[in-house]
């Protein structure tokens, strides 16, 4: 049988053009204001980690997840900055909470 791909869409994601954005609503706030930005779901298919390092480097203050193991990708992958994790945190895994704040720490 034949693989059929579905070339009808696709997605690019320009990080010139997410760091313009950035920007440009960093003009438009007062300079105490504090940006999250949601990269949930992989950031919503756009590249999690990719993404959060080039906001990161442009100002963005903290960082939004659905759960605790994209917040732990982010946190393998280098990301320093607040990680606020939007869904439910099961109490069996408060223990990655905790060892992820060490690894902040460090």
């Amino acid at each position: 049988m034949k693989k059929v791909e579905n070339v009808r869409s696709w997605l690019e994601i320009d990080l010139n053009r997410i760091s313009h954005n950035i920007k440009e609503v960093q003009k438009l706030i007062p300079s105490t204001s504090k940006i999250m930005a949601i990269v949930k779901a992989n950031g919503y298919g756009h590249g999690d980690v990719e993404c959060s390092r080039m906001m990161e480097q442009q100002g963005i203050d903290f960082f939004g997840v659905s759960s605790v193991d994209e917040g732990v990708r982010l946190r393998e992958n280098g990301i320093q900055s607040p990680i606020l994790v939007l869904g439910d945190t099961p109490p069996v895994h408060f223990h990655y909470l905790n060892d992820q704040r060490s690894m902040q720490k460090s």
